[in-house]
Parts: C-alpha cells; sequence; structure tokens
C-alpha cells in the first residue's frame, strides 16, 4: 500500500491565500514600489547634508533619487526596505485581528453587515 497522495489528494488540500495573507502581500507590494521614495524622503527629513542641497525644489527629489543610483546603485534606492518590511508584518497582523475581534462584535452575522459597520469596524482597529 502506497502512502504517497494521489494528484487529487494534492489538488483537495491546496489552500489559498488567506485575507491575512493577502493583506501582508499587498502591502509588501506597496512598500516595495515606494521604497525608492521612501527612501529619499528619510534622507531630506534627516537633514543629511550630502542631500540638502536637493532639498527645497521641486526637481530635488529626481536629483536626488538620481544620485543615490549613480552612487550607489539601484541597491542604493533600496537600503533599510528589509527593516521596513519586517516593522509591517507585526503591525498589519494586529490591525487585522482587532478588525476581526470589532467585526465580529458589531456584526455576529450576515444578516447585521453593513458599510457603515465595517467602515466603524475598520476605523476602531485603526485607532488601536
Amino acid at each position: 500500500m502506497s502512502t504517497t497522495p494521489t494528484t487529487t489528494q494534492i489538488a483537495t488540500t491546496s489552500h489559498s491565500l488567506s485575507s491575512q495573507e493577502k493583506l501582508q502581500s499587498g502591502q509588501d507590494k506597496a512598500k516595495t514600489v515606494i521604497a525608492p521614495l521612501d527612501r529619499v524622503k528619510i534622507l531630506f527629513q534627516s537633514s543629511n547634508p550630502q542631500f540638502q542641497k536637493y532639498a527645497g525644489s521641486w526637481t530635488g527629489l529626481f536629483q536626488a533619487t538620481r544620485k543615490i543610483y549613480i552612487d550607489s546603485g539601484p541597491k542604493g534606492l533600496f537600503q533599510g526596505h528589509s527593516a521596513t518590511l519586517i516593522r509591517i508584518f507585526p503591525y498589519a497582523a494586529i490591525k487585522f485581528a482587532a478588525f476581526e475581534q470589532i467585526r465580529h462584535h458589531l456584526m455576529p452575522t450576515r444578516q447585521h453587515e453593513t458599510h457603515f459597520k465595517n467602515f466603524m469596524a475598520g476605523s476602531l482597529a485603526g485607532n488601536i
């Protein structure tokens, strides 16, 4: 008797992403897209003398981004990004768990569900 699962068993046991996994994936993608802008913003906010000359003008963002890219390459634009992603995970997990708990108290059944109550659950979870 073989203990290897059949193709049918494998297909039925595979799972789709949970809501938490989808939320985390979306946040990770969003943070990755804006990482270069966030890097330049932090350099401006910290009054880094090397980038102070670019602050205060509309083209400063592009000039600073170009300087980082020329000096450090693409990796320079994503410096510190892994720390940002590590920070997001527990934050998102807590907000999601809070939302689910508040939502359950406001709407114990599908009949009680309204857009306003969903909005309130999200608002209250965001304030935690």
